[in-house]
């Protein structure tokens, strides 16, 4: 290809880059990068189908910011027994989003890990021997720990369709005050936020039969 062929073609692709942005109102920046990125990759790529295949796939791919966020809060107690246990709740139920209370033990990461393979964990210490946290989002769901210093409670930031969540676990020992401090701190944060866990508060209000300090 000559200097003069390889100048013509570059006009030509810039001008028909300028009429595609001139059709473009109403386009969101997304959509106006996805054209151009396509264009792009069809000037450069001798293989058409390629390109119309891997546009196919990733239409094909599931869409989580569709799909309805679910989550499952277990209190497992004693994680290493009761792992049948969780694997058939979240087959039955397929959540988002999984929060754990009452590990039992001290549970390395790596073997929580292994067996939640299809999700992202995030996890923090208890202070006492029931204790430990467990927030497990699923990996299509782009997922950042929040910094916070207290045991039993692990937290993450979601961001949906431009909307950014906080998503939290909690685990109150009986005989610990809830951590009222980090959760007004978290809601003043948060627009949107989601606290889940085992608080072990009691009131008549709730169907218990006795109340209690934080209930």
């Amino acid at each position: 290809m000559t200097a003069n062929n390889h100048r013509n073609i570059n006009l030509e692709t810039k001008n028909v880059e300028e009429k595609f942005l001139q059709l473009c109102s109403g386009l969101s920046k997304f959509q106006v990068e996805l054209g151009l990125s396509t264009f792009s990759e069809w000037n450069k790529n001798t293989n058409k189908q390629e390109i119309v295949n891997k546009r196919l796939q990733e239409n094909n791919k599931p869409d989580i910011h569709v799909t309805p966020l679910s989550i499952l809060h277990y209190n497992i107690r004693h994680f290493l027994s009761n792992q049948s246990d969780l694997i058939d709740i979240i087959s039955r139920y397929n959540p988002t989003i999984i929060s754990l209370n009452e590990l039992g033990t001290c549970v390395p990461d790596k073997i929580i890990k292994q067996l939640l393979f299809s999700y992202n964990i995030f996890t923090n210490k208890g202070t006492n021997p029931h204790g430990g946290v467990v927030l497990a989002i699923d990996k299509r769901l782009n997922a950042i720990q929040l910094k916070i210093e207290e045991l039993n409670i692990v937290a993450v930031q979601l961001i949906i369709k431009n909307q950014t969540y906080a998503i939290v676990s909690i685990y109150s020992p009986p005989n610990e005050s809830l951590p009222l401090k980090i959760m007004s701190s978290l809601r003043k944060n948060f627009k949107n936020i989601v606290i889940v866990g085992d608080l072990n508060a009691k009131h008549t209000s709730w169907g218990c039969t006795t109340i209690n300090h934080k209930g």
